[in-house]
């Protein structure tokens, strides 16, 4: 099992992929990091509940059934959108 989180990097303008095996469930003891996108204007996350998307996760809440990623590159004028579903074990 993997602890995962992303962020979007206003800074350096780059979208980040942070994890630690095994997980401890603090995620400010992440082990790694690695830029999965860069040079971003933009970079929104939208999480789906199962009824609708929202724009924010509380950890109380159930686990989101799909994220999605909004973003668009800073030379260029189309947003693109990935979603990906979010496989939670029994």
């Amino acid at each position: 099992m993997v602890e995962s989180g992303y962020s979007y990097n206003t800074d350096n303008l780059t979208l980040e992929h942070y994890y630690q095996k095994p997980p401890d469930y603090n995620a400010n003891t992440y082990q790694a990091k690695e830029a999965l996108l860069s040079n971003l204007s933009d970079c929104r996350f939208s999480f789906w509940d199962g009824q609708m998307w929202k724009n924010a996760w509380q950890e109380t809440e159930v686990l989101p059934k799909m994220l999605k990623i909004n973003f668009k590159f800073k030379d260029e004028k189309i947003e693109q959108e990935f979603i990906a579903s979010i496989p939670v074990g029994q």
